[in-house]
């Protein structure tokens, strides 16, 4: 096992990303084939990657008749103490993302709101790093509607 910098050697593309999150979120055994299929990403690099993991002691690997299966080696340390609670917070940040929203919401505003829906590259799962966070918000009446504006200014100033 690496002692310095393991991550280094271990998220060093992302299919091993991708890879590691899969495994981290379904806690199964899975055929090479069946994680490259979920992850979407071809069997070829999906295998090589695999393999890489394996060798770094982050999976465990059985053979059943002709197929291998995977699974995560949730006694290495790595999985238990740095990967597995990193995916775990990461699946989390949008409903934090949203909280944080909802609680930075003035109270003099907030009854004004009717709904909030969320659209675009982020409701898509394909934002990027210079994405914004597109929001509808339904208010009321007309009236509010450049109070909750402001509100959402400074909103926004926190939240990005």
């Amino acid at each position: 096992m690496r002692i310095y910098n393991p991550l280094d050697k271990i998220l060093n593309n992302e299919v091993k990303i991708k890879i590691l999150r899969f495994l981290c979120k379904t806690e199964a055994e899975w055929s090479g084939r069946q994680i490259a299929q979920e992850i979407k990403v071809s069997p070829a690099s999906c295998h090589k990657a695999l393999r890489e993991l394996n060798n770094e002691g982050m999976l465990l690997l059985r053979s059943v008749g002709k197929s291998y299966l995977y699974s995560l080696n949730k006694s290495n340390l790595i999985i238990s103490e740095l990967l597995k609670p990193l995916y775990k917070k990461e699946s989390k940040i949008s409903d934090e993302m949203a909280k944080e929203i909802i609680t930075n919401i003035s109270s003099g505003v907030i009854g004004d709101i009717v709904s909030i829906a969320v659209f675009g590259s982020i409701k898509m799962k394909r934002e990027r790093a210079t994405s914004d966070i597109d929001l509808l918000i339904l208010v009321k009446d007309e009236g509010n509607k450049k109070m909750v504006e402001k509100d959402f200014e400074k909103i926004s100033e926190k939240v990005t």
